[in-house]
């Protein structure tokens, strides 16, 4: 696997030429143009730092105002540059995430404004107003609780470019360098990236593959176990069935003999030889025949209440 990387990471790298993200964008990617129209409506926009994001409906951007043309203009130089590679991005709308798809692979992308704050510390107006409102509620008249925010939000500037999940990586603007000088770089470990993670989901599948595999061939080994162990019980048990019914002839047979040595072969007798005779066939596996009251249902008793 790492050589399949490695050598997708250098073929790349041999034919792409440098990077560099243009100061407006030319000719915009769709994705491009559709993020630039959500996200630079003025209103709509609940967080406290002003940060901009609508993943389910555009590209994957949470940014400040004043950081949105900048990104703007990176994602679009990267898809496009990851275009010739065979990568096209679309947009979950239901997960929420921006894919970068390669044949099979599919790669999340995102770029986030880091965004610090702290805690705010209310003027000597907000701290009065506050504690006019919790005098009000001796008085009765409750006033109106003033608007005092906990946190003080500080847009920085400064993004974070992330590329998959259970496989990924992140670049960010550092004091030396910004992410749009290491571009070529990223485009070179998209590719590596999204190849790592395809030879990881093939080896997956064949794993996946060979435990079905073997899955499938232990439950026939066990329904051919429980077969045998099934056939062998009834083999036994018509054997044994066998010898009590044989059992029971040799016994009916000499009770007749008795009875006719005796000259007492009465018709209770007669009646009592054949249906022992029929028992013994009953319970002979060979012969197969039904008892009208062994093989009838369970009676059911009575409940009190049908009467």
């Amino acid at each position: 696997m790492h050589a399949r990387v490695r050598d997708a990471c250098q073929q790349t790298r041999e034919s792409q030429t440098i990077l560099s993200v243009p100061a407006a964008l030319v000719n915009p990617h769709p994705l491009e143009r559709t993020a630039a129209a959500r996200l630079k409506r003025r209103d709509g926009w609940d967080h406290p730092a002003g940060v901009r994001s609508a993943p389910k409906e555009v590209l994957d951007l949470q940014l400040t105002r004043n950081t949105l043309n900048r990104a703007l203009r990176l994602m679009d130089t990267l898809l496009k540059a990851l275009n010739p590679s065979g990568f096209t991005a679309r947009v979950d709308e239901e997960k929420g995430q921006t894919l970068l798809v390669g044949g099979s692979t599919k790669l999340t992308i995102s770029i986030v404004e880091q965004v610090t704050r702290t805690s705010h510390t209310p003027t000597r107006a907000k701290v009065v107003a506050r504690d006019r409102y919790y005098d009000s509620f001796r008085s009765g008249a409750r006033g109106e609780y003033p608007d005092i925010p906990q946190f003080n939000w500080h847009p920085t500037g400064r993004l974070t470019f992330t590329l998959g999940s259970w496989i990924s990586r992140k670049w960010n603007d550092t004091e030396r360098s910004l992410i749009e000088a290491r571009l070529s770089g990223i485009v070179a470990a998209i590719v590596g990236l999204a190849e790592a993670k395809r030879a990881k989901e093939e080896e997956e599948d064949r794993r996946r593959r060979t435990y079905e595999e073997a899955r499938a061939r232990h439950e026939e080994q066990v329904r051919a176990r429980n077969e045998e162990r099934r056939q062998l019980r009834a083999l036994v048990r018509d054997a044994s069935r066998l010898q009590r019914a044989q059992r029971m002839r040799e016994f009916i047979a000499a009770v007749e003999d008795r009875v006719r040595q005796d000259g007492a072969l009465t018709p209770e007798k007669h009646r009592w030889i054949e249906w022992a005779g029929a028992k013994a066939d009953w319970l002979d596996p060979l012969v197969r025949r039904s008892d009208p009251i062994l093989d009838a249902p369970e009676p059911e008793a009575p409940s009190y209440w049908q009467y």
